[in-house]
């Protein structure tokens, strides 16, 4: 896989050196290098992309929170 972002002043083009496909956790790691790569900070990036585990603990947060809400409701 290639992936390329270009913009006014910069092109950043990050490809795969492997064969086989490429799943889609390494694709989004491909996509923040990119970014990186044009000039966003990794601050930006994580806002705008969060990590797995970022997303993992949101989910585990929202369920904790619904579940506090029916204990409460009891």
């Amino acid at each position: 896989m290639k992936i390329t972002i270009q913009d006014n002043e910069y092109t950043a083009t990050v490809e795969s050196t492997s064969d086989d496909a490429v799943c889609i956790n390494q694709a989004v790691e491909m996509i923040r290098g990119a970014l990186a790569g044009v000039g966003f900070t990794e601050e930006q990036i994580a806002q705008a992309m969060p990590d797995e585990f970022q997303v993992d603990e949101a989910i585990a947060d929202c369920v904790k929170d619904a579940l506090k809400e029916m204990a409460d409701s009891i």
